[in-house]
């Protein structure tokens, strides 16, 4: 039986480091997808090899030619001037540098286990054996995670979706998995959508935390990911971006702090913990990474 982790790569420089360090504790091979462009096609070359450099795992690394594989960019009308720009479909991009980290089904075992993540969700490696026994006897398996926010003290206690972030990252045995007929794109947006609730397996315990958005340079990070990435200016609060369409630091750093989260969902609700017990390649960057204060 091999075990393989597959997963995708931005700018998270951190969080890939964290990632690979825990998981070559328990994963045969670990295969992730980054592409020399954004979803929104700006140029950003391969940053990963840095990253991989550092670690003794094996680490595939699934270089895309966003230039030649992404979707490209389109003339549009605009609401606010200069009224006519470029337009991206960032969504289908992400979905096609997604799927790109799905292991060849041709070199599957039956008894293979084969495990869909981002590169901020991170397993405590304690816990994957236990959660590889759940995929042997159920054959797909979707576990719950713990959730932090932007800050590695900001605890998410409450977020629109599925309970304890499930249905985002699935284990699934090799015999299901070439039978499989979606890729794993598509797999997690059935699993946030509630559509596959009742029909996977969902822990009854924590097997991870997904630290979204966290860096160790927070607010250029997170401002450039705004930038590039294929969420929408209307998924987050309306101060957020500019006229423009541009993030404003100083909003985005003061929201932050006071609020937790630049979303604008109702129900989203967070916490400061300064006490969590971390994953442990996590908690080996706890003085470099960001704490939440709230600013009176």
């Amino acid at each position: 039986m091999k075990i393989y982790l597959c997963t995708m790569y931005y700018n998270e420089d951190c969080m890939a480091d964290c990632l690979i360090k825990d998981a070559s504790q328990w994963a045969d091979k670990i295969i992730i997808s980054e592409s020399s462009c954004t979803f929104k096609m700006k140029f950003k070359g391969y940053n990963l090899p840095n990253i991989i450099s550092g670690n003794s795992a094996d680490v595939s690394h699934v270089k895309i030619d966003g230039a030649a594989s992404f979707v490209k960019n389109k003339i549009k009308l605009l609401r606010h001037p200069p009224f006519i720009g470029i337009g991206s479909s960032p969504w289908e991009n992400e979905k096609i540098q997604r799927n790109a980290s799905m292991v060849q089904k041709d070199i599957v075992n039956d008894d293979d286990v084969i495990i869909f993540s981002d590169i901020d969700e991170i397993f405590f490696p304690s816990m994957v054996e236990s959660f590889i026994e759940l995929i042997k006897k159920y054959g797909i398996v979707t576990p719950r995670f713990d959730h932090f926010l932007h800050f590695i003290n900001n605890r998410v206690v409450s977020f629109p979706g599925q309970p304890d972030y499930s249905y985002r990252v699935f284990g699934i045995r090799g015999d299901f998995y070439k039978k499989m007929n979606i890729g794993y794109d598509a797999l997690r947006k059935l699993g946030e959508s509630g559509k596959l609730s009742g029909l996977v397996k969902c822990t009854d315990d924590i097997y991870g935390v997904h630290y979204s958005w966290l860096s160790s340079t927070n607010i250029e990070k997170t401002v450039d990911k705004l930038n590039s990435y294929s969420h929408n200016p209307k998924d987050h609060s309306n101060g957020v971006f500019n006229f423009f369409a541009n993030p404003r630091s100083d909003y985005i750093n003061d929201r932050m702090h006071k609020i937790g989260h630049l979303f604008d969902e109702n129900g989203i609700k967070t916490i400061i913990d300064n006490s969590y017990n971390h994953v442990p390649s996590v908690a080996e960057h706890i003085d470099s990474l960001p704490l939440r204060v709230i600013k009176k």
